[in-house]
């Protein structure tokens, strides 16, 4: 799987805003190929209420336009502002429907957000994107200590492009970070769901297209590694090969307090290739 750090990413949306594609016209792909992978991975039929956290930036802005595609599937999406925003159509189309729409801080608003919290089936994070680094502070924090607070343990969690809290370039998280159960990325995955303690915050990351040309990304990703992707760069081994083939590995290590160290090394030797591997170690540890 290819990765993008933060910079990079926006690079290349500001070269497709460039070409011509605007930014709303790449948030309404994002927002409907995200629905469409939420629907399919969460196993969202008709009926099911989703609860939408939405930020103040693009990332809550992806979060109207899934909330208005989930709408338009048959499920129940109802979404939670942090903060109201104003002159926003994806927002204006959502309240056009019927869309429950709250705001953080208004009169009502944390009975609302407790209400649907316990009711929902699915529960999606679209409260910060890449731009966003721990620590979390104001009103995204305020949400995400009721949601860690909340009854809805048994909703799904999915996060939007990142978990909220979680440096999307180094995976470090913060105390309240969102714990998705999977996480959609836009365009591209990012690192920060890869490593640290990212990883497992993240869950299962799928990627919803964006329209950018596959072949920019090429010279400018990340490549995870993979267990097949490892094995395509393997050279095959021929059917008549023997532990001669294969050269020999000599082994020294251990000690009476690192005992592991000689068995680990030794055995990761066997592992890489080596076709005969001879430990040597001190009396002191023999036999291992």
């Amino acid at each position: 799987m290819k990765l993008v750090q933060t910079e990079t990413m926006r690079r290349l949306e500001a070269g497709a805003v460039a070409i011509g594609m605007d930014e709303h016209t790449l948030m309404d792909l994002a927002g409907y190929n995200i629905a469409a992978i939420l629907r399919e991975k969460g196993k969202l039929t008709p009926g099911a209420r989703v609860l939408i956290l939405a930020g103040s930036g693009n990332n809550g802005g992806d979060g109207l336009v899934v909330a208005y595609h989930l709408y338009r599937a048959g499920i129940q999406p109802y979404v939670y502002l942090t903060r109201a925003r104003s002159d926003d159509a994806n927002l204006t189309r959502v309240q056009s429907v019927g869309i429950p729409v709250a705001v953080h801080g208004e009169a009502e608003s944390a009975p609302q957000l407790e209400e649907w919290l316990a009711n929902a089936d699915c529960v999606v994070d679209a409260l910060l994107g890449i731009g966003a680094t721990p620590p979390l502070r104001g009103g995204v924090l305020e949400v995400l200590e009721l949601l860690q607070k909340s009854a809805a343990s048994d909703a799904l969690r999915v996060a939007v492009d990142i978990p909220s809290g979680i440096n999307a370039d180094t995976g470090e998280v913060d105390a309240h970070a969102f714990r998705a159960a999977f996480t959609i990325a836009t365009g591209l995955a990012k690192p920060g769901c890869y490593v640290g303690r990212g990883v497992d915050f993240a869950g299962d990351v799928y990627v919803a297209d964006i329209g950018l040309p596959p072949e920019w990304a090429d010279p400018l990703t990340l490549q995870r590694s993979t267990a097949s992707l490892v094995q395509r760069l393997l050279p095959s081994r021929p059917g008549g090969a023997h532990k001669g083939t294969f050269g020999r590995a000599l082994v020294v290590a251990g000690s009476s307090r690192y005992v592991g160290a000689a068995y680990l090394s030794a055995t990761a030797a066997a592992r890489a290739g080596a076709g005969l591997v001879t430990l040597a170690l001190p009396a002191s540890i023999h036999p291992l």
